[in-house]
């Protein structure tokens, strides 16, 4: 009996995740959940113990928890290797402060950026859980502020300006705007040699 389609996939793709880990590469997708911060802490540091060469932390993904954001940033903070992050596809919200706790920050060209405010209207609180209170979210926000504003080397009032730009608008940045406000270091080259990784 032939094996279901969805299993091969899910197989093939561990397969892919091992020798990505294997080649000290890891995938940051999708939503920052608590089993994705826990995924990638924790190899994260297994890498860094084996040695201390440097780590691609392949970067794909809209945002998601507050919490979980911090502790991969703590995370990042402690490790010797270098770290060089590389978006690849979406780099929003909370996945913007992953990014810029990297020592090094690249992007492919055809990417886009996004920075807005942390939701917290009434709307909003229907449909996201934080376990915060008003206080918490707004103290969370600003330690947000102070650490991408420093290392996007730009004003916090500026920084603020950008995020309540894209609440309101829903504005998306290219790969060249980026570079221009400082979220990246540079612009990879397509089928650039160093960023060949697979």
């Amino acid at each position: 009996m032939p094996r279901p389609l969805d299993l091969i996939i899910k197989e093939k793709s561990e397969e892919v995740l091992e020798k990505l880990f294997n080649r000290r590469i890891i995938l940051l997708k999708g939503e920052i959940s608590k089993q994705a911060a826990d995924n990638i802490i924790a190899m994260l540091t297994i890498l860094a113990v084996r040695s201390n060469e440097k780590i691609d932390l392949i970067i794909d993904s809209g945002g998601g928890s507050v919490d979980e954001t911090f502790r991969i940033v703590n995370c990042l903070g402690l490790l010797k290797p270098v770290i060089r992050g590389i978006v690849v596809g979406e780099c929003s919200s909370m996945a913007i402060m992953i990014l810029q706790a990297c020592h090094k920050r690249y992007s492919c060209k055809l990417v886009k950026f996004h920075i807005h405010r942390f939701s917290i209207s009434r709307s909003n609180m229907q449909n996201i859980i934080f376990e915060r209170s008003l206080k918490e979210i707004l103290d969370a926000e600003k330690e947000y502020v102070d650490f991408v504003s420093k290392r996007m080397g730009l004003s916090k009032k500026k920084l603020w300006a950008l995020m309540d730009r894209g609440s309101l608008y829903i504005i998306d940045y290219s790969a060249t705007e980026a570079l221009k406000l400082g979220l990246i270091d540079r612009i990879i080259h397509f089928r650039e040699k160093d960023f060949q990784i697979i």
